[in-house]
């Protein structure tokens, strides 16, 4: 949807860049298991190379995606729990519900 919107994807990839408290390689091991939950060709893709520039091999991106990632403790942790509210976020909104002991709200935007 972003690689189709020049707007969308400019917004998106300025907010990417922006500073945080992860790392490039974390955020790009967060976008990787997005776009796999999402099975976004365009995404993986992108995000596949993206994810090589960061420092991974093709069989940590690979990892990554399938969701067997034992390379790095903190990084399988990072990415299950993405997995884990992407897949809640999308059983429906205007939920409630509980990840790991923390009270996630969804509502619709």
């Amino acid at each position: 949807m972003f690689g189709k919107s020049t707007f969308g994807l400019q917004n998106y990839l300025a907010f990417q860049n922006a500073k945080s408290s992860l790392s490039g390689k974390e955020r790009e091991a967060i976008n990787l298991v997005v776009s796999q939950f999402n099975n976004c060709q365009y995404c993986l893709s992108a995000h596949t190379t993206l994810g090589k520039m960061k420092g991974f091999t093709s069989g940590q991106i690979m990892d990554i995606r399938r969701s067997t990632d034992n390379f790095n403790l903190k990084l399988r942790a990072l990415c299950r729990f993405v997995k884990s509210v992407v897949a809640w976020s999308t059983l429906g909104r205007n939920r409630q519900s509980s990840i790991f002991g923390c009270k996630v709200s969804f509502v619709s935007i």
